[in-house]
This record gives C-alpha cells, sequence and structure tokens, in this order.
C-alpha cells in the first residue's frame, strides 16, 4: 500500500523522489535509478539505469528475464562490495 501510495504522489506531483531501501525488488520496482553504495564509507559504488516503463506491475515484470538480469547484476555489485568490506576487517 505504501509502495502505491508513494507512486500516486509521484504521479500527480512530478516531483524528484529518493528512496533508499534495502530491497533490490523494490528499487526496481519504483525507481528509474538505482544507486550502489559501498559499504564504509558510504559512497556511490554505481548508478543502475533502471530501464522499465511505467505503470510497473510487480508480477509481469518481477517474473521476467530483464528484471532477473538486472537483479543479479546488482547482488553481484552487492557481493564484491560485502566480500571488499569483509577483507578490510580482517
Amino acid at each position: 500500500i505504501l509502495q502505491a501510495e508513494l507512486v500516486r504522489i509521484w504521479e500527480q506531483t512530478g516531483k524528484t523522489v529518493i528512496y533508499i531501501t534495502h530491497s533490490i525488488d523494490e528499487a526496481l520496482m519504483l525507481g528509474d535509478r538505482t544507486v550502489i553504495m559501498t559499504a564504509h564509507p558510504g559512497r556511490i559504488k554505481q548508478i543502475i539505469n533502471v530501464p522499465f516503463s511505467h505503470p510497473r506491475d510487480l508480477i509481469t515484470l518481477s517474473s521476467s528475464a530483464e528484471f532477473g538480469k538486472l537483479k543479479l547484476d546488482i547482488w553481484r555489485v552487492l557481493e564484491e562490495e560485502v566480500n571488499r568490506a569483509r577483507a578490510e576487517e580482517e
């Protein structure tokens, strides 16, 4: 419900929205760009353009091959960052 309300406000106002989430699915459903941050210090590691047009239907979109590939690409960037952060702690 909250996601739908955010989309409604965005569509109604046309304002820029910065949405912070730990969910890749949520980022791909709501965003036009996804910014991946580093662990420590928190800096921009990568910006990924989300190529899906609006409105987005979660079930249809999440079952598409393009969605799955983009989600996997983001997971790989995050995995690399987690491994880097762990190595620095040791």
